[in-house]
């Protein structure tokens, strides 16, 4: 059997989470499958159907997964019994599903030579698929994508170009590094995904002086005092696409696991590959989510979620200060034991 290139592990359960979550992972399956076939990348897809509701219609049930000679799909399932074993009120917040648990139980799981932490409803530009089917991915990087939003009253999608266009004229959000942008990409999206680029380049000069010139700065003998970590590296939206080497993964231990709240937990991820010395690369193209009704924003006023701000930033300063990553977790990540029932689609 052919060891796949990559391996994309989401997360999922059988909730209908934001009110059209199947048609949202049917879009994101049919289209990794359709562009991982066309451009013959040896892929793996798992999902983690976590905490599955057992009155609802199960995932692989909801979901068709399509038979193809390059995508192996592999569904996880961690039992309710399991979740509410780990639910521990005075470590994490009791919430359905308990993302970087579920995710760090596929990640140790997967096969593939690099792996994809993301979520199930996130399609790919098709750029990405053909730069990853060149096979020049190298094991010094991690791999980032800027996200976009586009709207959610587009019907299920068909994978084909008219429908990446259909997209593109859809988008009304884009989560860059650093900063989100109100947008609309209209006629011209290649146009507009570079004025973006132009204008987040200046915003981050702005906010970092000279750091984006970190080279030029050093000739000169000027100090860099960068303000917040989230402008130096990529952690925006990272949840959606996280792409690294397997034995970095490994190295890494995952994502930390006992965090309060899912979000920005993936931050913190970020900062453990950046500061583990592993340089960043970012995709000219986007990866793109459509719209909708979330449990976590980060912009709520929220205490719980300030304070997990707040860990990202205290803890991503001082992996920064030392240059060396915090690692969270012990060898028992992702709970390589547990004997978890699985279904692969040959």
């Amino acid at each position: 059997m052919t060891t796949p290139y990559i391996s994309v592990v989401v997360a999922a359960r059988n909730d209908n989470y934001g009110g059209d979550f199947n048609i949202r992972m049917q879009d994101c399956v049919n289209w990794f499958c359709h562009y991982a076939n066309l451009f013959k990348i040896h892929s793996e897809f798992l999902v983690v159907n976590y905490n599955p509701i057992e009155e609802n219609s199960s995932i692989t049930e909801a979901i068709n997964f399509p038979l193809s000679a390059y995508v192996k799909f592999k569904i996880i399932t961690v039992e309710a019994s399991f979740h509410n074993s780990i639910s521990h009120k005075a470590i994490r917040k009791n919430v359905p599903l308990y993302e970087y648990i579920a995710k760090n139980i596929g990640i140790r799981r997967a096969t593939g030579e690099y792996i994809v932490s993301g979520n199930p409803d996130v399609i790919w530009d098709v750029s990405i698929f053909k730069f990853i089917a060149q096979k020049k991915l190298q094991v010094n990087c991690y791999y980032r994508a800027d996200r976009a939003d586009f709207s959610g009253s587009l019907p299920p999608l068909l994978p084909n170009y008219e429908n990446l266009q259909l997209i593109r004229n859809s988008v009304f959000k884009m989560f860059k590094k650093g900063f989100k942008y109100e947008c609309g990409i209209a006629k011209c999206p290649s146009l507009k995904i570079l004025s973006l680029e132009i204008m987040n380049r200046w915003h981050l000069f702005r906010e970092l002086k000279i750091a984006e010139y970190e080279t030029l700065s050093k000739k000169l003998n000027l100090n860099i005092n960068y303000n917040n970590v989230e402008y130096e590296i990529h952690t925006n939206a990272s949840g959606d696409f996280f792409m690294m080497h397997n034995s970095k993964w490994h190295e890494l231990k995952g994502h930390p696991e006992n965090t309060y709240l899912s979000i920005h937990t993936d931050s913190i991820s970020i900062a453990m590959a950046r500061y583990s010395g592993l340089k960043e690369k970012v995709f000219f193209y986007l990866v793109y989510h459509r719209d909708h009704s979330r449990r976590f924003v980060p912009e709520t006023k929220d205490a719980d979620i300030e304070s997990m701000y707040d860990k990202f930033e205290t803890d991503a300063k001082w992996m920064r200060k030392t240059q060396k990553p915090i690692i969270y977790n012990d060898d028992n990540w992702g709970f390589p034991e547990h004997n978890f029932h699985t279904i692969q689609y040959k």
